[in-house]
């Protein structure tokens, strides 16, 4: 086992053994990336984990080959009928998270908390809208969240977090 697949082994270990010691029997890990399509995509594992993201990066990180699942895929293999909330932190790849999952954010939409990151997006060569003009088409609005009340937004914020429901919020 090369010290990539090691890596990503105890990744996945250290997930499971926290949503055991989290007694979280409401949350399934699969070991996979969510993404647009079932695949493998390029994955930058960053000296920091925090910054770990699809994509090569400028500064030449170690890259895993990752398998990536649709959300609608594994929504229907999980055989789950409701859903509340979303939130997401995948680093820019948010439009592909969306994507795989249309059907899903269609008939159940949940709401959804993620990140505006332009760099990151700029970085997968994905655009800095993309995510919030594929929720526009679905019919979400958007929504951030200041001094604890939700105040609708028009037009993506720079960065930072972002709410999005096909419901208003108050």
């Amino acid at each position: 086992m090369s010290l990539r697949h090691k890596w990503s082994y105890l990744r996945g270990q250290m997930l499971h053994r926290n949503l055991l010691l989290n007694a979280m029997n409401n949350a399934v890990a699969i070991r996979a990336a969510l993404a647009d399509k079932n695949g493998v995509m390029p994955f930058c594992l960053h000296p920091y984990s925090s910054r770990n993201h699809f994509g090569v990066d400028k500064n030449q990180c170690p890259v895993e080959e990752v398998p990536t699942r649709r959300l609608d895929g594994v929504w229907s293999e999980l055989g789950l009928t409701s859903l509340r909330a979303i939130k997401m932190d995948v680093e820019g790849a948010e439009e592909l998270v969306l994507r795989g999952g249309r059907q899903l954010l269609f008939n159940l939409p949940p709401i959804l908390i993620f990140e505006i990151n332009p760099e990151a997006r700029a970085a997968l060569g994905m655009s800095p809208s993309g995510a919030w003009d594929f929720l526009c088409s679905l019919g979400y609005k958007f929504f951030a969240i200041q001094k604890g009340a939700a105040r609708r937004i028009h037009t993506p914020p720079i960065g930072g977090n972002v709410v999005a429901a096909t419901t208003i919020l108050v």
